[in-house]
């Protein structure tokens, strides 16, 4: 299974995207996966759970520092954070998991259209209407989908409209065997059994 964090260039001036840290968790809240972007060095993330899973930052996107904080910043050419398969190998063995990120939009971005895939878990770099296994969560609908087979499989929680701009957030998405749980800011936006 292959991992990336797939983020698009949310608009054609120069508008930047940013992710200040990416959780995988076990439900008994051993770290799995965790980028706190503390550790970089050129492309390579250091994953700063045991799995010492290491990601490496594509198309521009750099580790940079706001405050007290290191973030990932996607810059303007589709920049993205690849977990690479060891990181989807690690996800794929998981049947209790929680995805935890805090992002910020830039308050100019257009979010309109397909994709805008805050992270994806996927077999593949495309998926069809009928081939494809994947995970994702779309920042235009606030959306967390899963499919067995293509998107036109795909089941998903969604709050159904757009993440608001400007402001940091945080998206949780938990699951137990197969009923999920998506959360926005700490609200809970929906249940879904058969995820």
């Amino acid at each position: 299974m292959n991992m990336k964090t797939t983020v698009k260039k949310w608009t054609v001036a120069c508008t930047a995207f940013l992710l200040m840290a990416t959780n995988v968790m076990a439900q008994d809240e051993n770290l799995v996966l965790h980028y706190t972007f503390d550790n970089v060095s050129g492309t390579s993330v250091s994953d700063a759970s045991a799995s010492g899973v290491t990601a490496k930052l594509v198309n521009q996107a750099k580790v940079e520092k706001m405050g007290k904080y290191n973030v990932l910043n996607l810059g303007t050419a589709n920049g993205y954070l690849d977990m690479t398969s060891a990181a989807g190998a690690v996800v794929k063995g998981l049947s209790d998991f929680t995805v935890s990120v805090c992002y910020l939009v830039d308050d100019k971005a257009s979010l309109s259209g397909n994709g805008h895939f805050l992270w994806c878990f996927s077999t593949t770099a495309a998926n069809t209407q009928t081939a494809g296994v994947f995970t994702a969560y779309r920042l235009n609908a606030q959306r967390f989908a899963t499919s067995p087979k293509g998107w036109g499989s795909e089941v998903g929680i969604e709050k159904g409209s757009e993440a608001t701009k400007g402001v940091w957030q945080n998206v949780v998405y938990t699951q137990s065997g197969t009923p999920g749980k998506l959360y926005i800011d700490g609200t809970l936006i929906g249940t879904k059994t058969g995820m």
